[in-house]
């Protein structure tokens, strides 16, 4: 959680510096309330591998979060910050927008049990990309808090965020669907084809691509440590999302081929869904549709 909450505050305490009307205080409370439940990651001083396991434990409970947020309030107000009564209330914004973005991440969060089987995602807010969820939130708290132009452009960020995520939702959900039915020809990318009624732009795609790509290379090493069922959608979506990044080109010789190599690496990814984690990259992809078994040859 850190590496997504520390840029999203941080550019949130730039376009508060700009406005002037964001004390520092506040920022702090709310920066403090929103790492303290990530408080258990310390133990990757000692044991790297357990802590890693062990992490979104008691800390990421209904009572853990909210003894992190009292805790937090009272360590930003006796450090000179805000007083308590106004501290407190801040630093649980901060811990309820950490327990937000977790509750949509790909491992979930648990309300009372913190343990593999306990986490749930709310399926309704499971958005492909969580980075563009970080710059949403973050444009919503600038809305509110600077005034000026600044607030007309992240009202528009807003927009188009929101747009971006409810089509790649329902691209995703269209995608993992025909991948359940064992549809004979490779799914369609997470983006619609530029044939498509949705057409999309060159600009569009390719920072969807890059954003996804990033995410990506990340959540392969994470969702390695723990195999959720929620993990393999993920990763398979991510994936189909990076793949349409390197089809994009001007010229429909380098499309074509670059789609045929982009299918061949779906079924890659099918696999790697379908029997993740123990399915090696590069290796024969099994599908098993209504009970038969098709065996593909994935090139990349």
């Amino acid at each position: 959680m850190p590496p997504l909450l520390a840029p999203a505050f941080a550019l949130l305490a730039a376009f508060g510096a700009l406005g002037g009307d964001a004390p520092a205080g506040t920022l702090t409370a709310l920066a403090v309330g929103a790492l303290a439940p990530d408080v258990d990651l310390l133990l990757l001083l000692v044991d790297p591998a357990r802590a890693l396991r062990l992490h979104r434990g008691p800390t990421h409970t209904v009572v853990g979060l909210a003894v992190a947020a009292v805790l937090a309030g009272l360590a930003v107000a006796a450090a000179g910050g805000p007083p308590p009564a106004v501290a407190v209330p801040l630093a649980a914004g901060g811990t309820l927008i950490h327990a937000s973005f977790d509750a949509i991440s790909t491992h979930g969060l648990a309300a009372r049990l913190s343990s593999p089987r306990g986490r749930k995602a709310l399926p309704l807010l499971v958005p492909l990309d969580p980075l563009t969820t970080v710059i949403a939130v973050v444009a919503v708290l600038v809305a509110i808090a600077v005034p000026g132009t600044a607030r007309v452009l992240s009202l528009a960020a807003i927009g188009l965020l929101t747009y971006l995520i409810l089509v790649r939702a329902w691209a995703r959900k269209r995608a993992w669907a025909a991948a359940r039915t064992g549809l004979a020809t490779p799914i369609e990318g997470i983006f619609p084809r530029p044939e498509s009624p949705m057409r999309w732009t060159a600009v569009t795609r390719t920072a969807g691509g890059i954003s996804a790509w990033i995410v990506d290379l990340g959540r392969r090493r994470l969702t390695a440590l723990e195999p959720l069922p929620d993990a393999r959608e993920e990763t398979l979506a991510a994936s189909r999302v990076a793949r349409e990044f390197v089809r994009v080109s001007p010229f429909p010789v380098v499309r074509r081929r670059r789609r045929e190599r982009g299918e061949a690496a779906e079924l890659r990814d099918l696999r790697f869904a379908y029997e993740w984690p123990a399915a090696p990259f590069g290796a024969d992809v099994d599908l098993d549709a209504d009970g038969a078994l098709r065996r593909e040859r994935a090139y990349l």
